[in-house]
């Protein structure tokens, strides 16, 4: 049976603000992300429909919290939860020292990210960011994070 932890992942690295390595598994990419800043990410989603991601994600958070920003709500999740977030989520607050474990189809991952990138491929002043399942070339300017 495939698995893979944080140590035995041969993706991803340092981001700055984020630590990311990750690993395919048969058709689902598993990422173990830890935030050292909060991050609101609705920067990073911008061109994709809507401004959100459209890629859902199965994860368990380890330590910390995030909040995850839908179309009505916003969700909280804390240390100790198993969560699913659908399609048309934006992940916009990440306590520091949060880790959590990403479960990510792949393929629709893969689309999300080429979404990103048409709409961000003549940005300047460019930082690599991770967030969350995040192909670790994306690049945005670092005002979009921290203004």
């Amino acid at each position: 049976m495939p698995k893979v932890s944080k140590d035995s992942a041969t993706q991803g690295g340092e981001f700055g603000p984020v630590t990311d390595r990750s690993e395919e598994i048969e058709g689902y990419t598993v990422n173990f992300t830890s935030f050292h800043e909060d991050i609101d990410a609705t920067p990073l989603m911008k061109g994709l429909p809507d401004d959100r991601c459209q890629c859902p994600h199965w994860g368990y958070v380890v330590s910390g919290r995030m909040t995850f920003r839908f179309a009505d709500h916003d969700e909280v999740f804390e240390a100790g939860d198993a969560f699913y977030a659908p399609p048309g989520h934006v992940p916009v607050k990440h306590e520091p020292g949060s880790e959590v474990v990403f479960f990510s189809p792949s393929e629709e991952l893969k689309k999300t990210d080429e979404g990103h990138d048409e709409e961000h491929a003549g940005d300047a002043g460019r930082l690599t960011h991770v967030v969350f399942g995040a192909p670790a070339r994306w690049v945005l300017p670092a005002a979009y994070l921290w203004g």
